[in-house]
C-alpha cells in the first residue's frame, strides 16, 4: 500500500494497480473564501483516474462538487458513511455517480485485492467520518481521520500512519467583535485545545507516524487575507514543537506544506477565481424572504427548539431585520431584545436565501461579522445555524441533551454522556470542582452549572 498526500485532506491510496482517492479538493470552497494551500492542482489528473472514491463528509473542503463533476468514470465505487441524514449520498448521486456504497460505523469492506477499509463515523450530532485502510499482505494500517472527532473508545489502535487535522477550521473567534488582545488570547486557547485533542488522538491510536493534513486553507480575498498564517489557522511549523513535546515518540511524515510556495504567485495564479465572487449578480434580500427562511428553519427543527426563545439582529448592507425565534403562534410576547448580532454581506445573504449556501457555509467563509451579548456560546442558535438544514442532526442534539444514563465518578453521580457531542464522561477530568469533557473541553461545575455554554447537567453526590 502506498499513500500519497495530494493536499489538505486529500490522499491517493494505491494497492497493486488500483487507486482509492480520498477527499480530493482543488476548487475554492465556502463562497470562494477558502483555497487549498499549497497549490495542489497538479494532482488533478491523477485523482481523476481513481478506481474508487471516499468522501468523508459534506464540507466543501472535502466534498469538491466542481471537481467530482469532471470525473470521467461515474461508475467507480464511491464509499460514503451512512449518516443519519441522506444528504451526502443524495448529492453524490446527483453528480452522476451510480455505484455509491454507504457504510455503517465499524463496518469493514474488502475494497481491492490486498486492501481492506473500515468506516468510522462520529456518533454525535455531527456528520463526519474517518477511514482505516489496511494492507492485507503487510498489515500496514493507515488511518485517514481528516478533521473527524470520534469518541475515545472508537479510535482504532496500532496505527502505522495517522493523518489528522492540526489547524482550525471554524469562525470563532475571528468573526466576533473582540479587541485585538482578546482575539489573540482566544485564538491561542483554540489552537491549544486543537493541539491537545490531536495529541490525545495520537496517543489513543498508538500512531507511529503522524502526517499533518486537513489544513490550513489559505484566504486570497483581500478582505480575508489577514486570517492567513495566524490565529486559529497556524502552519505546521508553528505547532510542530508542541506536538513533539506532548508526543515525544511520534515521527512526523513529510507532507505538502505551504511554506515551500510563494503566496504572491498563488494569489496571482488564482486571481480570476477569488475575484469572481465580487462579479456575481445578486438581488438584495427582502423582508418576506428572510421571515419565510427562518420560519421554515423553526418548523423543521421544532423538536430541537422546544422551549427556546431568542432574538437575532441581522444587518446586511443598508438593511437590518429583527428575527425572533420561538415566538408562540407568530405573536410577539415581549419587546425585541437581541442577544446575537450578525452583519451579513448582501451577496452572502442572497446565497443563503437562494439555497446555494447554508448558514454553516456562510459562517465558515469568515465573511460574516458577529457579536453576542452576553458573550456566551448559544448552543441552540449555533446548532440551528450550523445544522438546521439537516434536521436529523438537530434531533440528535436534542436526544443527547436528554440522555438519562448516569455514572459515578469521584463521589459524584453525573450523566454518562456529554450533552454536547456524546463523549463518555467516564474519562472526563474532574479537578478543583470542575468536570471537563476531553473531546471539546466543555466543562461544568460539580453543581452542574455549564461553564462553557448554556447546557447544565444534573450532578449530585453519590
Amino acid at each position: 500500500m502506498n499513500v500519497e498526500h495530494i493536499g489538505h485532506a486529500g490522499f491517493i491510496v494505491t494497492s497493486g494497480d488500483k487507486k482509492l482517492v480520498c477527499d480530493p479538493w482543488f476548487n475554492p470552497a465556502f463562497l470562494k473564501s477558502w483555497f487549498p494551500w499549497p497549490d495542489n492542482r497538479h494532482h488533478m489528473d491523477a485523482a481523476r483516474t481513481a478506481d474508487a472514491l471516499y468522501i468523508s463528509h459534506a464540507h466543501e473542503d472535502h466534498f469538491d462538487r466542481e471537481f467530482l463533476k469532471t470525473m470521467p468514470d461515474k461508475g467507480i465505487e464511491v464509499l460514503v458513511p451512512r449518516f443519519r441524514s441522506s444528504y451526502l449520498t443524495k448529492e453524490i448521486k446527483e453528480l452522476g455517480f451510480i455505484n455509491v456504497h454507504e457504510m455503517v460505523h465499524g463496518s469493514t469492506y474488502w475494497l481491492f485485492k490486498n486492501l481492506d477499509v473500515k468506516m468510522l463515523i462520529d456518533q454525535s450530532h455531527k456528520e463526519d467520518s474517518a477511514l482505516l485502510c489496511e494492507d492485507l499482505e503487510t498489515g500496514y494500517r493507515f488511518l485517514n481521520s481528516n478533521d473527524c472527532e470520534l469518541a475515545a473508545n472508537d479510535w482504532p489502535q496500532d496505527i502505522d500512519l495517522l493523518a489528522a487535522q492540526y489547524s482550525g477550521a471554524f469562525w470563532y473567534p475571528h468573526c466576533y467583535d473582540y479587541t485585538q488582545s482578546q482575539q489573540v488570547a482566544k485564538a491561542k486557547e483554540v489552537v491549544k485545545n486543537n493541539i491537545d485533542r490531536l495529541c490525545r488522538r495520537i496517543k489513543l491510536t498508538g500512531a507511529k507516524k503522524y502526517l499533518p493534513s486537513a489544513g490550513p486553507a489559505v484566504f486570497l480575498d483581500p478582505e480575508l487575507r489577514h486570517y492567513n498564517f495566524s490565529g486559529i489557522f497556524p502552519q505546521f511549523v508553528d505547532v510542530e514543537e508542541e506536538i513533539e513535546r506532548q508526543c515525544p515518540d511520534i515521527t512526523f511524515h513529510s507532507a505538502m506544506h505551504g511554506g515551500i510556495y510563494f503566496f504572491a504567485d498563488y494569489l496571482h495564479d488564482r486571481r480570476h477565481e477569488w475575484q469572481s465572487w465580487f462579479y456575481e449578480d445578486y438581488a438584495p434580500a427582502e423582508s418576506h424572504e428572510l421571515a419565510a427562511h427562518f420560519r421554515n428553519l423553526e418548523r423543521t427543527n421544532s423538536v430541537f427548539l422546544q422551549d427556546y426563545r431568542t432574538d437575532l439582529a441581522i444587518y446586511s448592507g443598508r438593511d437590518d431585520w429583527q428575527v425572533q425565534l420561538g415566538v408562540v403562534k407568530g405573536e410577539l410576547e415581549e419587546s425585541f431584545d437581541p442577544h446575537y448580532f450578525m452583519n451579513v454581506p448582501p451577496r452572502v445573504l442572497r446565497a443563503v436565501l437562494d439555497g446555494r449556501a447554508t448558514w454553516e457555509t456562510a459562517l465558515l467563509s469568515n465573511r460574516i461579522k458577529l457579536k453576542r451579548n452576553p458573550d456566551k456560546y448559544d448552543y441552540k442558535l449555533m446548532g440551528l445555524l450550523s445544522f438546521g438544514d439537516r434536521p436529523a442532526q438537530t434531533r440528535a442534539m436534542h436526544r443527547a441533551q436528554r440522555a438519562s444514563e448516569t455514572i459515578t465518578r469521584d463521589g459524584l453521580i453525573l450523566p454518562r454522556y456529554c450533552p454536547h457531542a456524546g463523549e463518555d464522561l467516564s474519562i472526563a477530568t474532574i479537578c478543583d470542582g470542575v468536570i471537563e469533557c476531553p473531546r471539546h473541553n466543555w466543562s461544568w461545575t460539580t453543581s452542574g452549572e455549564c461553564i462553557t455554554a448554556q447546557i447544565p447537567i444534573e450532578v449530585r453526590k453519590a
